[in-house]
């Protein structure tokens, strides 16, 4: 079991609170799932018309992210860009900082790491807190139990963000999501009713009641929002545009060659053979028409629906989409002119690089803010600190460490002060952790890098000075060689 804590002591609060197998009500609600997925447990449409959609994405939270779920599952462009930035961060290594360098601070950051990698799946929890780029935020509910040793998180079950609110307000008070989402967090309106089966008081917020319970990831919160900045939203305009252009080619596809119209005299009966007449025609290798029918072809202008679809759908519409999401195009769809230089794919790439930046940073600020699950973990096996231990996302690109090495190396030659933080920075290297962890240099290859220099440099002037003598030679054999040939003068 985790140490003392002396009088402060918490006790984590174990288990799955909201778990759905505990959590059914009645038929009605279908439990606290079925709020989730909209009500009654069902899904509801969402309207053809983007006016009345693109005003509730900023206001009804619950049925903006049932937007946002159908526009991934449906737009291949968005869902491809929002895996390619969370593959961007999930790819980069990671490891847990000491709060300070005192001996007992690299042990709390050694053990936090431990917990981390072997305790629960970090990578799996990772990436779904990235959800929070295209949905705004993402809440998870810490599934806290005891090991021989330690308090752990035996897992984070993710939930509906439409299940919560952020108001600074009492359920009673707060009826809807358009006022500030600037408060802590609390179960949506209309589900207070499952308090009472949990015993909490409606009155107070699920993070006042169980602190360390919660991981909430807020992406780009606006206003102090804590329902962030879903770039989907961005994105839902463009995504109609694409439907509807996918939409119309689909439709200019299903008419074949044209539309052909069949003309006839009156009555409802002759309509319907000439209508069935017409079907025939466009299906059918052998049609027999009544001579009294008058049979068109109304061919389309069909040369340019191939262009005008890729036109559209793919290089404006998915061009959006990528521009929004990974702020450029050469990294994924190559450059929008049809041309391009090394020079534009690096700064492309720069744009990836500073978007996995930002999402990095914004993972740790979740994972290492006050109450996170960083400082969860220290406080329950080790009491509260001062100061804690952070987890660092090595973000930064594959430098050109070499180089980086070199200049240290000249500035130090220079006799300029480095600090030993930033040399570590630079270099992506750990301090060790005591006499055993550290790298000590075989006796024959400590100082060799300059002996080896100086070698160098001595044997270049060697070789160079030979090479003088023997030009010196070559010049002085020819006067040698014909000097026999000369005419003589007599004597």
């Amino acid at each position: 079991m985790a140490e003392e804590n002396g009088k402060n002591k918490l006790q984590p609060v174990l288990g799955e609170v909201l778990s759905p197998s505990d959590m059914m009500i009645n038929a009605l609600t279908s439990g606290y799932m079925g709020m989730g997925s909209m009500l009654g447990g069902g899904a509801i449409a969402i309207p053809d018309n983007p006016t009345i959609v693109w005003p509730q994405l900023f206001w009804n939270m619950p049925f903006a992210m049932y937007v946002y779920e159908d526009m991934e599952e449906k737009d291949d462009m968005v869902s491809a860009n929002l895996e390619s930035r969370k593959d961007n961060v999930l790819s980069k290594p990671w490891h847990v900082e000491p709060a300070g360098d005192k001996l007992r601070d690299k042990k709390i950051a050694e053990f936090v790491e431990e917990t981390l990698r072997d305790y629960m799946e970090f990578d799996e929890v990772l990436r779904e807190m990235m959800d929070a780029i295209g949905d705004g935020v993402t809440i998870g509910e810490n599934e806290w139990a005891n090991g021989r040793d330690r308090v752990y998180v035996k897992k984070v079950h993710f939930k509906q963000p439409q299940l919560f609110s952020f108001s600074a307000q009492p359920f009673g008070n707060f009826a809807a999501y358009g006022g500030p989402q600037t408060g802590p967090l609390r179960l949506r309106p209309g589900l207070e009713m499952l308090l009472s089966e949990l015993n909490l008081d409606p009155n107070k917020s699920l993070e006042e009641q169980m602190p360390y319970k919660w991981l909430v990831n807020s992406f780009r919160p606006k206003w102090g929002s804590r329902f962030g900045s879903p770039t989907k939203r961005r994105c839902f305009w463009w995504t109609w545009f694409k439907k509807g252009g996918l939409r119309a080619w689909l439709r200019m596809l299903e008419k074949g060659p044209g539309t052909v119209l069949t003309r006839y005299d009156q009555g409802d009966s002759e309509a319907a053979i000439a209508l069935k007449a017409g079907q025939a025609i466009m299906e059918e290798n052998q049609v027999a028409v009544p001579k009294k029918f008058e049979v068109e072809l109304l061919e389309h202008v069909r040369g340019q629906m191939g262009s005008m679809h890729k036109d559209l759908v793919d290089d404006v519409c998915n061009n959006a989409l990528t521009r929004i999401i990974k702020g450029q195009t050469l990294t994924s769809r190559g450059n929008e002119g049809g041309t391009g230089s090394n020079a534009l794919g690096e700064v492309h790439e720069r744009v990836d690089q500073k978007k996995t930046e930002v999402d990095a940073k914004c993972i740790m600020s979740a994972l290492n803010a006050r109450g996170g699950i960083v400082e969860a973990i220290v406080v329950f096996n080790h009491g509260p600190q001062d100061s804690y231990p952070k987890v660092r996302i090595d973000y930064d690109p594959g430098a050109d460490k070499k180089l980086e090495s070199d200049v240290i190396e000249y500035a130090t030659g220079w006799g300029l002060d480095v600090s030993k933080k930033q040399v570590r920075e630079l270099l992506q290297l750990q301090a060790p952790e005591d006499d055993d962890d550290r790298l000590v240099l075989p006796p024959k290859t400590q100082g060799q890098a300059k002996v080896d220099k100086a070698g160098e440099s001595a044997a270049f002037a060697e070789e160079t000075r030979e090479l003088i003598d023997l030009l010196k030679n070559v010049k002085k054999k020819p006067r040698q060689r014909f000097s026999s040939m000369r005419l003589r003068q007599p004597t």
